[in-house]
């Protein structure tokens, strides 16, 4: 039987997480398909999502791996970082996640300080992002969801990109986090996407390896 997360560890300080997520019918939606269409580029979308999201949510990312039909992430949500950014802090940080303005381009409208200043002034609202800054749940939303309605402007359809809610398993000790890390780092040898670390693009060990 299933185990709701708020069950499976005290939310308030919450472990590290392996989460996977796939693509719907587990389709190479982020690689070459059957008829040889290559869409590989998504995995740096992907990559760059990630990227705004530590930088942006509480959050820390000790790993991942982008195959062409699913991914893995090792994560950590931090919620006493959240409750440490003042109000304007939190709407910058939301913003940047869910602009409400895009360019022509789909590039994120920076908000206007007079925006800014009124939205600092809801509380409610300012509280409400904040909860959602430092949860896994709507973390890994605003990472699903963007490269959903991406890949769909791209193929000019709509309808599900990824199957259903994601997995996620709560890595509770030091040796689960070690196992789980080697886990995914040798994800892409195992599928035979690369034959060494080092060469295997959009992972965090291939991160780690060039810094």
């Amino acid at each position: 039987m299933t185990i709701a997360r708020k069950h499976q560890f005290d939310p308030s300080n919450p472990p590290w997480v392996h989460c996977i997520s796939r693509c719907v019918r587990r389709a190479f939606l982020c690689g070459q398909d059957f008829h040889g269409r290559d869409v590989s580029h998504r995995k740096a979308w992907i990559e760059q999502r990630l990227r705004l999201l530590a930088r942006t949510a509480a959050v820390d990312i000790a790993g991942y791996a982008l195959l062409e039909n699913h991914g893995h992430f090792v994560l950590r949500m931090i919620p006493k970082r959240a409750q440490a950014w003042t109000a304007e802090e939190v709407v910058r940080r939301y913003l940047s996640i869910w602009p409400r303005e895009r360019g022509a381009d789909g590039r994120a409208v920076e908000p206007s300080p007079s925006d800014i200043a009124e939205l600092v002034q809801q509380t409610e609202q300012v509280e409400r992002w904040r909860g959602r800054l430092c949860d896994l749940g709507w973390l890994m939303k605003a990472l699903k969801e963007h490269i959903a309605r991406r890949a769909n402007k791209e193929d000019g359809c709509s309808g599900a990109f990824w199957e259903g809610r994601y997995k996620s398993v709560p890595l509770l000790d030091q040796a689960a986090l070690v196992a789980c890390m080697a886990y995914v780092d040798l994800n892409p040898i195992r599928a035979k996407v690369s034959d060494r670390p080092e060469q295997s693009r959009f992972t965090g060990a291939h991160e780690r390896i060039q810094a």
